[in-house]
């Protein structure tokens, strides 16, 4: 059954299907399978945030890495945030290789969650989750050498942090490639990729493209 259910979430041996995958889980669960409790609780999160939270935690005491990070999240997205538990479980979770939660864990420092702004260890956890192919690493390194926050300004590393994450297909990497390709900063001016990438990213849903799509048309027509 959590076969099945994995098989069924990503869209293997058939279309993706996350309601017959729930089912699975729960079947799963039922029977005893105590590695389908974080699947059951991302199912059952929503109508049910009480008992899925008790089967993150049993996941996470267990040593689930993933089900570790979002208990981090949740955390951080209470009202008020708790950032003591946030940083807690996100630690652990960057301790047993998540490169989401060292992302997580540079834009918490760099904000300053919970404490004051540290942006050297914002850039430290941040170069981390890059080296380990994390898309929105590389987008957030790239606004720190971009701006010089932490780190020194660096407008040609800034694009190719950018260029990496778009790429990978993250959205607001999209724009920033776009956005410094028009602008001509961090490498030579590009029209024409500077509307490819922008195209990308307002198809993406980030509406700010669609202004500097706008201005690149009123300057293709003079």
């Amino acid at each position: 059954d959590y076969a099945l259910g994995t098989f069924a979430v990503h869209g293997i041996l058939d279309e993706r299907n996350v309601e017959r995958a729930c089912k699975h889980f729960a079947a799963a669960l039922g029977k005893g399978f105590s590695g389908a409790k974080f699947r059951h609780a991302q199912c059952i999160e929503e109508r049910d945030p009480a008992s899925a939270y008790a089967l993150l935690k049993e996941a996470a005491d267990s040593g689930h890495v993933a089900a570790t990070e979002r208990l981090g999240r949740i955390c951080l997205e209470a009202t008020p945030p708790d950032a003591a538990c946030a940083f807690a479980r996100l630690e652990r979770a960057a301790k047993d290789g998540r490169a989401s939660a060292r992302t997580l864990l540079g834009w918490m420092h760099a904000e300053g969650i919970g404490g004051k702004v540290d942006l050297a260890r914002a850039a430290k956890y941040y170069g981390e989750a890059a080296k380990m192919g994390e898309a929105s690493a590389h987008n957030n390194l790239g606004e720190l050498n971009e701006k010089g926050r932490g780190v020194v300004k660096d407008p040609r590393k800034a694009f190719e942090h950018y260029l990496t994450a778009a790429r990978a297909g993250f959205p607001p990497a999209q724009f920033n490639v776009g956005r410094l390709y028009a602008a001509g900063r961090g490498t030579a001016p590009n029209a024409a990729e500077a509307r490819r990438w922008l195209t990308e990213a307002a198809a993406a849903g980030i509406t700010p493209a669609w202004q500097i799509l706008d201005m690149l048309d009123q300057q293709g027509e003079k």
